[in-house]
């Protein structure tokens, strides 16, 4: 019941990805003093979803990146499993 209130939903996702902002301005801060990750990351999105955006994303703070977009999958998290398996061999 506490959703059906007036601006519940917007609420809880405004304070939910409030702070996103604030941290990729921090991050950048922290990567001009460091420099990229040393190590190699795996940025993966579904080809109906976010596809190569996360490299694009990964590839100012990462400098072994590499991009993985799985056909036919839309929101990662409902088929983590199977996707991963797929991209990782």
């Amino acid at each position: 019941m506490l959703y059906a209130r007036a601006g519940a939903i917007h609420d809880a996702f405004s304070g939910q990805f409030a702070d996103f902002t604030k941290d990729g301005e921090d991050n950048k801060t922290l990567f001009a003093k460091t420099g990229k990750l040393p190590m190699p990351v795996l940025a993966i999105g579904g080809d109906h979803s976010v596809g190569t955006l996360m490299n694009s994303d990964l590839a100012d703070v990462a400098s072994a990146a590499k991009n993985a977009v799985i056909t036919n999958a839309g929101f990662l998290p409902n088929c983590l499993r199977n996707c991963l398996r797929s991209a990782l061999g």
